[in-house]
């Protein structure tokens, strides 16, 4: 598929970085604090995962597209580049609501975690209900790429 219309123009909230994606007292953070602080985001470093989010689009595929009832939805996957260099796989989501061209993250899911990664996270979580989630998504994905689980 093709790259995110007008991504030049991209825009990314830093509280959504700084109060949501990293934040684990967020009530609906659900776990993203901890998986990307397994690949070394932190919000010391906050401005890393700000680059991390914004190159998403620039360096990877729209891999589905579609319409919502204020715009379009654009998903981009997979890796996302990491300060630990290991790149894990997500899938960013993005919308253009007109009469704006300028697409604005909407928020990141994982889409594959290998299994070291995967008990990491269950250990450095207190909600086993998250993890359970995350790899149901995960599980799913997989299904989706005809990649199996590992």
């Amino acid at each position: 598929m093709a790259q995110l219309p007008n991504v030049a123009n991209a825009v990314l909230d830093n509280v959504k970085i700084t109060g949501y994606l990293l934040n684990d007292g967020h009530p609906q953070n659900h776990g993203k604090a901890k998986f990307f602080m397994l690949f070394g985001f932190t919000l010391a470093n906050w401005q890393e995962l700000r680059k991390a989010l914004l190159d998403h689009p620039h360096n990877n595929a729209v891999v589905n597209q579609t319409t919502f009832r204020y715009g379009e939805i654009y998903v981009i996957g997979c890796p996302i580049a990491s300060p630990d260099g290991r790149n894990p796989c997500v899938r960013s989501f993005w919308a253009i609501e007109p009469p704006s061209t300028d697409p604005k993250f909407l928020r990141k899911s994982p889409c594959a975690l290998d299994k070291d990664d995967q008990k990491l996270l269950a250990l450095m979580t207190k909600r086993v209900g998250v993890a359970l989630r995350m790899q149901r998504r995960n599980d799913a994905v997989r299904s989706e790429h005809g990649t199996g689980s590992t």
